[in-house]
């Protein structure tokens, strides 16, 4: 965990973030509500990285096609703890 939390350690946080994208959804909300209490700089790290636009278009694909008892948790979590992200995932999928 220290190691993860350097924030020198930037390999290690790019390997997280693009796990992040491919890791299912229900799996994603507990890593980060896990990592924003004993990482808040490594969650803090994939949050941002998880707002920028191609990250939002491929989140926004996988929530689409998520089963709701996957996505839900996922959603729970965001809608408080990245509420930004959940407005660009409605306002893409008003879009679509």
């Amino acid at each position: 965990i220290m190691g993860l939390n350097d924030i020198n350690n930037t390999e290690y946080l790019i390997k997280l973030c693009n796990r992040s994208i491919e890791t299912p959804l229900d799996h994603l909300a507990n890593f980060l509500r896990y990592a924003d209490d004993k990482m808040p700089y490594v969650s803090g790290y994939i949050k941002d990285w998880l707002l920028k636009k191609e990250n939002i278009d491929t989140l926004t694909a996988r929530v689409l096609r998520t089963k709701s008892k996957n996505m839900r948790g996922f959603l729970n979590y965001a809608e408080f703890s990245m509420p930004e992200l959940v407005s660009k995932l409605h306002i893409s999928k008003i879009s679509r």
